[in-house]
């Protein structure tokens, strides 16, 4: 196991086969890519205490979200769990190499990070779902924001999906192309967090 500390971000990656210098990178992207004022500077600030751990399937809880098969959960299905009181992120992806695996792979991390990204800027704000959740939620419940927008949003995921990119790079350093990753767009809410927060249920 290896950590890779940024700042006061903590990435722990238990797994043996992915290049953590790639997702290290488009981890960061993602949240960071968040904070484009500098009065959102403190969000940044409160991104830096939280802890993401990445971890292979095989070492995922078989019951963990009684979701599907009888209230058991396949361990090689990617998911994750956001925890705002510890501030962590713990994400199961599949422990493969290669670029393909990673495009499989941050669908599933995003959507974790996007959890945590609303939790930082909306931490008690209320929403109500607009579908069906794939767990608990009904549409028309109340729940928090940071699930609500996030599963309402990958339910209509044509009109909110976007990319991050990442760059390639050879054993000399250079920068040998890019990998443009799938991800959720928030950009929209904290951009303007009190007037987004305004238009949800406190």
């Amino acid at each position: 196991m290896e950590s890779v500390l940024t700042d006061s971000i903590k990435i722990h990656f238990f797994t043996e086969h992915l290049d953590e210098r790639k997702y290290t990178d488009a981890i960061l992207e993602y949240m960071f890519s968040h904070i484009r004022k500098k009065e959102f500077y403190p969000y940044a600030v409160e991104f830096n205490k939280w802890t993401i751990n990445i971890f292979p399937t095989r070492l995922s809880d078989y019951d963990f979200g009684e979701v599907n098969n009888n209230g058991r959960l396949n361990s090689n299905i990617p998911h994750g769990v956001t925890n705002k009181n510890l501030k962590t992120c713990d994400i199961w992806v599949s422990d493969n190499k290669g670029v393909y695996a990673m495009l499989q792979n941050f669908v599933t991390i995003s959507h974790e990070l996007a959890h945590l990204v609303l939790v930082v800027f909306f931490p008690t704000t209320r929403s109500i779902y607009r579908h069906q959740d794939k767990s608990w939620g009904k549409a028309g419940a109340t729940g928090n924001l940071s699930t609500t927008e996030v599963h309402d949003r990958e339910h209509e995921w044509k009109k909110w999906k976007r990319y991050v990119t990442i760059f390639r790079w050879n054993l000399f350093g250079r920068n040998i192309g890019r990998i443009r990753l799938p991800c959720l767009e928030l950009r929209d809410l904290t951009d303007n967090p009190e007037s987004a927060s305004a238009s949800f249920y406190q």
